[in-house]
């Protein structure tokens, strides 16, 4: 099993020919004050099946994981079949983020570690006002 790319975004779709559409590819978010809430994200992978998998039938898991004390943020579970190359968008609504700091979406398939994707959680030191000219 390949994974193609893993990538956290603002929103993605696919159209039934499986293209994907995708808006604001992330690795930092930045919050003034924690605990802090991300209201909506979408976290975008896709995966090639080696040749033994064709006609594949797995179990796949996200976790997000706050990398310094092994918390699980969350965790989803889902069934993939089919052939060839499978895109997964996976929409992510009111997640808490108690600390700065790294984060990982590992995505593991039949129980294995496949992909570990970074999100680096940070404060905004200083707010920014814009003043109009």
């Amino acid at each position: 099993m390949v994974i193609n790319y893993a990538f956290f975004c603002d929103a993605a779709t696919s159209d039934s020919s499986g293209k994907l559409n995708v808006l604001g590819i992330f690795e930092n978010i930045t919050f003034v004050q924690f605990p802090a809430v991300l209201h909506r994200m979408a976290f975008v992978f896709s995966f090639k099946p080696s040749h033994s998998d064709k006609g594949f039938n797995h179990v796949a898991q996200i976790q997000l994981i706050e990398s310094n004390s092994d918390v699980v943020i969350l965790s989803q579970d889902f069934n993939v079949s089919g052939e060839g190359t499978v895109n997964m968008i996976i929409n992510l609504e009111n997640i808490n983020f108690q600390v700065v700091g790294l984060y990982n979406m590992n995505i593991y398939i039949d129980g294995h570690l496949i992909k570990s994707t970074p999100l680096n959680v940070i404060v905004l030191e200083k707010e920014i006002t814009l003043k109009p000219h």
